[in-house]
């Protein structure tokens, strides 16, 4: 089975803040997760306009949340 990640992260040169996580498998699964927990007041125009605003808040949660719904770790490659 293979997955189709797409991330938005937050980077200011000390740290990266990941924003969001959306996962669709091939089957037609879907995931989707926005993290509360980072600093949204850093983020661009470009992804407060095209992750922020059309997520609508929907999938709202803790970083350590989103982490814990990946046990186990899938086995990743690169395409």
């Amino acid at each position: 089975m293979k997955y189709f990640f797409d991330t938005e992260f937050i980077e200011d040169g000390n740290t990266i803040d990941l924003i969001s996580i959306g996962i669709i498998s091939e089957d037609g699964r879907e995931y989707y997760a926005i993290n509360w927990d980072c600093r949204l007041e850093c983020a661009s125009q470009w992804v407060i306009d095209n992750v922020l605003k059309k997520a609508g808040g929907r999938g709202q949660k803790a970083e350590g949340t989103i982490r814990r719904g990946f046990r186990p770790r899938p086995i990743v490659s690169t395409v």
